[in-house]
């Protein structure tokens, strides 16, 4: 894997967070209505793709300070 593919796949995982970030603070605000059984599916999907996309932003990062 080239240096260049490296850093737009981190630029990948980056955006990725960042949107699931964004998805759960926006989520986050219709919180004072009742969480229904489908909410909690929502919360519980947006969670797992932040995870995905901070343990993609750790390997990245790992792999780059590896890299020569």
């Amino acid at each position: 894997m080239d240096q260049r593919s490296t850093h737009s796949d981190m630029q990948a995982a980056e955006a990725e967070f960042r949107e699931a970030s964004r998805a759960a603070l926006s989520s986050g605000a219709m919180a004072t209505q009742p969480l229904t059984v489908v909410r909690m599916h929502e919360l519980c999907a947006l969670g797992e793709r932040m995870m995905r996309a901070e343990m993609a932003m750790k390997a990245m990062k790992s792999t780059r300070a590896r890299t020569p």
